[in-house]
């Protein structure tokens, strides 16, 4: 079975004084193979070299 590194990274920001009631989410993930994937594309098709990035806005009146 091959292996996966994958990368998270978040950030969060709560607004203040004119913002007050805003947060702010992001999100980044990345997934890449690591290591041998013994010539077999079902380990790569749709599982490595992926990446994806979310933002969210919530405002709470």
């Amino acid at each position: 079975m091959p292996s996966y590194d994958h990368i998270k990274i978040g950030i969060d920001y709560t607004g203040k004084k004119v913002l007050d009631g805003m947060r702010v989410s992001a999100l980044y993930i990345y997934k890449d193979k690591k290591g041998n994937d013994f010539n077999n594309l079902k380990y790569d098709f749709n599982k490595v070299n992926v990446s994806h990035f979310a933002l969210v806005l919530n405002y709470s009146f």
